[in-house]
């Protein structure tokens, strides 16, 4: 059994000549040190929730390094430096106990739109890590605007530089394309995807109604407006959503910058405009769900039902009633669907607990 703590041992690695004897042994090498230290977090004060958010713990922030296409490992930085280029901090969370599952969120969204009963739950069975994209929250903002690319890189950097191994990633709206563009990019890192109200991107992809996505990308929208977009307008989507907001509500909401909403509105369109993600979906081959509400109107069903003609041996599963926050509208049948495709992905040996 393999147990994972945030911190670990420095790995220090000399680089220079190696001297076979005392004639051999000059001038030292003006070669520098690299290293290959994973990170420390730091625990932002005061940011523990109360009551039925407690078991969440506090805002931990990391210095992560988008990963390069192809790469699966933290760059080597000289000795002294703190950070390799373009580094960017990172809050998250993380508790509950079992195989690794990062939490990816969609435009416009936080680690506080997590519904804490719907994470109380995750946690009973998983490692559960959730984190604000750049610029969102307690993440600082990178010096590039934000794209699905480079986020799915940053997504790269942070489960490296939290060592993790094993990791499913959950994906939901904006944050599954992001998670589709992980995996293409970075071969290796995840064992398992589960794509939740995405789509494939490019001009073929079937985008919200004019009014929807006026309201999405709109910073000024209300998370009330932005729910009534979310949940569908039956009886049970009504109860879903109050219960949601409600949910929601114990937690301080993290701030999300009108430029933050306007840069993921651009990027969001931008990935509309090319298909380089659903060129290579044939190409993934770690176990995948798709899962997808039939009302959606965020990011229409139609685009599910391509990601799954694409991904040949996606398990394919469609919410009948709910609309683009499928997975709270029914959380109970989302949640059997995700063990039933997780009993395919984990490795029975591997769990990951609190240090």
């Amino acid at each position: 059994m393999n147990f994972l703590l945030h911190r670990r041992t420095p790995i220090v690695l000399a680089v220079g000549a190696l001297c076979l004897g005392l004639s051999a042994c000059g001038t030292p090498s003006a070669t520098p040190v690299v290293t290959t230290t994973l990170p420390s977090p730091i625990a932002v004060l005061s940011t523990t929730p109360t009551g039925m958010a407690a078991f969440e713990g506090p805002i931990l922030r990391i210095a992560v390094p988008p990963l390069a296409n192809g790469e699966t490992l933290l760059p080597d930085r000289p000795v002294g430096q703190k950070t390799t280029s373009g580094t960017v901090k990172i809050a998250y969370r993380q508790f509950g106990s079992g195989p690794n599952l990062v939490l990816a969120m969609g435009e416009r969204g936080s680690m506080t739109w997590w519904d804490p009963q719907f994470l109380q739950r995750l946690a009973a069975s998983y490692r559960v890590t959730i984190f604000d994209d750049p610029a969102v929250g307690y993440s600082a903002p990178m010096t590039r605007p934000p794209s699905v690319q480079i986020d799915g890189d940053v997504l790269a950097g942070l489960t490296t530089a939290l060592g993790l191994t094993n990791v499913t990633v959950v994906g939901w709206g904006m944050g599954g394309e992001v998670a589709l563009s992980f995996a293409e990019r970075h071969a290796g890192l995840a064992i398992g995807l589960v794509i939740v109200d995405a789509s494939a991107g490019g001009q073929s992809a079937v985008r919200p109604m004019a009014k929807t996505g006026a309201l999405v990308g709109n910073p000024l929208t209300t998370m009330t407006q932005l729910s009534d977009v979310m949940f569908t307008s039956n009886a049970v989507g009504v109860t879903a959503k109050a219960k949601w907001l409600t949910n929601i509500a114990e937690l301080e909401p993290d701030n999300v910058l009108f430029t933050t909403v306007a840069q993921q509105a651009s990027a969001q369109n931008a990935f509309f405009q090319n298909d380089r993600v659903g060129r290579l979906l044939g190409a993934i081959s770690i176990p995948t769900l798709i899962y997808v509400g039939a009302q959606d109107t965020v990011l229409p069903k139609a685009n599910s039902d391509k990601l799954a003609r694409l991904i040949y041996h996606a398990t394919y599963v469609v919410d009948p009633d709910a609309g683009y926050a499928s997975i709270f509208q029914d959380s109970a049948f989302f949640l059997s669907n995700l063990s039933a495709i997780m009993k395919k992905i984990t490795p029975t040996t591997t769990t990951t607990t609190n240090p």
